[in-house]
């Protein structure tokens, strides 16, 4: 998965224009219950302080040729939640990067579910690609098995994305993967 699509880490295309819009946006608010800055008003740089002005926070982000520009108040998790947003629209408008099927053979013992789940992912990229396999309440019994040319490994992460697989094709891009895991059996009315 490519979360940025240029050789610097700064977002181009829609993800500038969301953060010019955020940044103005941010400059002119004002938090509520402040006294508005009425014609009369002090002046930065005034020998008279009110207790409640402060100077605005300055960051460093680089511009499109990674040369550093000044933002005001605008933090690093404001421009994490900005990259999170922009993932999440270019997820929703490009196919993915992968075509995936699922075999899964399973026995219920004492309340868990036995399962051996086989994925087989054809790649369409030479990067990493990113395969959500979900299986989120699963407990992996044994170490998972890869078949494929490529690098390969798995991870875990929390809510519903559960295992995800990241494979770097060598030159074929038909992959299989297997999992042995158990997972929890949920009973349904009062049988």
């Amino acid at each position: 998965m490519t979360l940025l699509r240029s050789n610097s880490w700064f977002p181009c295309g829609l993800g500038t224009g969301v953060l010019i819009l955020c940044l103005c946006a941010m400059l002119r608010a004002q938090p509520p219950g402040l006294p508005g800055k009425e014609p009369g008003a002090e002046r930065p740089g005034s020998t008279k302080s009110s207790g409640l002005e402060s100077e605005p926070s300055i960051y460093m982000l680089p511009d499109k040729d990674g040369k550093l520009q000044a933002v005001l108040n605008f933090r690093l998790e404001d421009f994490e939640a900005l990259l999170d947003l922009q993932r999440q629209q270019t997820m929703a408008t490009e196919p993915p990067d992968f075509s995936l099927s699922i075999k899964a053979n399973g026995k219920v013992l004492s309340g868990v579910v036995k399962l051996t789940v086989q994925f087989d992912v054809e790649t369409k990229s030479d990067a990493w690609t990113r395969i959500p396999l979900s299986l989120n309440q699963g407990i992996l019994v044994s170490t998972p098995r890869y078949q494929g040319e490529g690098d390969f490994f798995l991870t875990r992460e929390e809510g519903p994305q559960g295992f995800v697989a990241w494979i770097r094709p060598a030159s074929k891009r038909h992959h299989k993967i297997e999992l042995e895991m158990r997972l929890p059996v949920d009973q349904i009315g009062g049988d």
